[in-house]
C-alpha cells in the first residue's frame, strides 16, 4: 500500500519526532522533582503534555479513517507547508475539541488528488490560530447567517449605552462566553468573518431630536471564510469514487 501522501516522510522527519519524544521526556522529569505544595500547581501544565504524549494513539485512529475515506489511487503526497504545521499542532488537540475534526478534514483534503485544490498552505496556519469557540463560529456560520440589533442613546454627540434587541449569535453555547469580542476582533482581522449594516436608523423624541439610534447587523462569513470552512471541513455532498 502507498505510503500515506508523504505524512509518513513527515512523521519521520525530526520535527513529527518531537511529537512522541517531547512530552514523554524532560517535562515529566522535572515535575517530578518538585515540592509536593507545588505539584497542584504543576498539574496546571499536565493536560497538554499529556496530550502530546498520547499523539500516536490519536494519529493512528486518524490514518485508518484516511485509508478509508481516500482510495489508494486517489492519495497524493501531502505539501510540506500544509502536513507540517497540521501535525505539529494536532498533538496538543483533544479528539473532543472542535479544531481535531478542522485539522482532520484539511490534512485529508491536503493528501487526495480530487480535493487537494481546496487545501491552501496558509490555512493550516489560520487554522493554527483559532481557538475551539471560534472554530464552532464559524461551523455556526456555514449554515445561518447571525442576526445583531441594538440601539444606542446618543449623549454628548457620541452614541453609548448599548443595549441589544436581539441576537442570534451563539453565545450560551461557547467554552467561554465572555470572550466573544476578542473571538470577533479577531476571526475579523483574519478575514474569516464580516459584519454588515442592513439598517442604521436615527431614534428621535417627540420633538424630532435625535436621542439614539437603531441598528441592525448580518454576520456572515466572507467569501475567503467560506473558501476556508470548505477546506476544513466535510462537505454534505461529498463522496468517494
Amino acid at each position: 500500500m502507498k505510503d500515506l501522501v508523504g505524512i509518513g516522510e513527515t512523521m519521520n522527519s525530526e520535527v513529527a519526532k518531537r511529537a512522541y519524544d517531547d512530552a514523554a521526556s524532560g517535562a515529566f522529569v522535572e515535575i517530578g522533582k518538585l515540592a509536593t505544595d507545588s505539584i497542584k500547581t504543576a498539574r496546571l501544565f499536565l493536560a497538554p503534555i499529556q496530550l502530546a504524549a498520547s499523539f500516536q494513539n490519536r494519529l493512528e485512529r486518524f490514518l485508518r479513517n484516511l485509508e478509508n475515506d481516500v482510495p489508494e489511487q486517489h492519495r497524493i503526497e501531502s505539501h510540506p507547508q500544509i502536513c507540517g504545521p497540521i501535525l505539529e499542532s494536532m498533538r496538543y488537540i483533544d479528539e473532543s475539541n472542535e479544531l481535531w475534526d478542522m485539522f482532520c478534514e484539511l490534512l485529508s483534503k491536503s493528501v487526495d488528488c480530487r480535493k487537494v485544490k481546496l487545501a491552501h498552505p496558509s490555512f493550516a496556519h489560520i487554522l493554527r490560530q483559532l481557538s475551539r469557540d471560534e472554530a464552532l463560529i464559524l461551523a455556526k456560520l456555514q449554515n445561518n447567517n447571525f442576526e445583531y440589533e441594538v440601539t444606542r442613546e446618543l449623549v454628548n454627540r457620541r452614541f453609548t449605552n448599548k443595549k441589544v434587541i436581539h441576537s442570534t449569535l451563539p453565545i450560551q453555547e461557547l467554552h467561554n462566553p465572555d470572550s466573544f469580542d476578542i473571538y470577533d476582533t479577531h476571526l475579523r482581522s483574519l478575514s474569516l468573518i464580516s459584519w454588515k449594516t442592513k439598517k442604521e436608523d436615527p431614534i428621535r423624541d417627540s420633538s424630532g431630536i435625535q436621542t439614539g439610534i437603531h441598528e441592525l447587523y448580518e454576520i456572515t462569513l466572507t467569501s475567503f471564510g467560506s473558501l476556508f470552512m470548505d477546506a476544513c471541513t466535510r462537505l454534505t455532498d461529498e463522496t468517494n469514487d
